[in-house]
């Protein structure tokens, strides 16, 4: 992440950056000459993702305008105004991507954890069945943890909370034979 001694950030600059000095709050040295700047963060390795923006602040640093900037780093003007405000704001913290909102997850980490240990744990009496099933694990998430969820969004939760679809038995019943049968089983040949 591109790191900047103290002194090289106004959090309003008087310096025109585009159209609206204002909302952009242009970046400009402070203490020091801008050719200082760049040899202050060039050295810096960012991460591929992160190559955009810092080439965006390490130009702005140099007094570029966002409308020069913008196609060296293939983006608008406008995402470079966007990523100065954001760095005069919170520093090269600034810069990081905020978690997204998304959608939530229909189990919470504790509520995964009761539900993998009640089906490890088999059925109960009171399931009226020998062997869960994806109906079963259905009716479980309705009435123990109130989750209404498809029967494919069960099968979907299902290896998230580790545990995995049946497999049919290898030919043959004993171990021995089920033993010959992994060992001669061909390797999946890709092409």
């Amino acid at each position: 992440m591109l790191r900047l001694p103290s002194g090289y950030l106004a959090p309003q600059s008087d310096v025109l950056c585009g159209t609206s000095p204002t909302r952009c709050g242009a970046l400009r040295p402070g203490g020091s000459d801008r050719a200082d700047a760049w040899e202050n963060t060039r050295n810096e390795r960012p991460v591929e993702a992160e190559w955009q923006f810092t080439t965006a602040v390490r130009l702005a640093l140099l007094g570029q305008r966002p409308e020069d900037i913008a196609p060296q780093v293939f983006v608008t003007a406008r995402q470079v105004r966007t990523w100065v405000t954001r760095y005069n704001a919170g520093g090269p913290d600034g810069l990081a991507d905020a978690p997204g909102r998304g959608r939530k997850p229909p189990l919470d980490a504790d509520q995964g954890k009761a539900l993998a240990a009640r089906l490890r744990a088999g059925p109960a009496a009171a399931d009226g069945v020998c062997t869960l099933r994806g109906e079963d694990v259905r009716r479980i998430l309705k009435d123990e943890f109130g989750v209404v969820r498809s029967l494919q969004a069960v099968y979907d939760l299902l290896p998230a909370l580790g545990f995995e679809p049946l497999r049919p038995r290898p030919p043959g019943a004993s171990a021995e034979a089920q033993a010959a049968s992994k060992k001669t089983r061909p390797a999946n040949v890709t092409g």
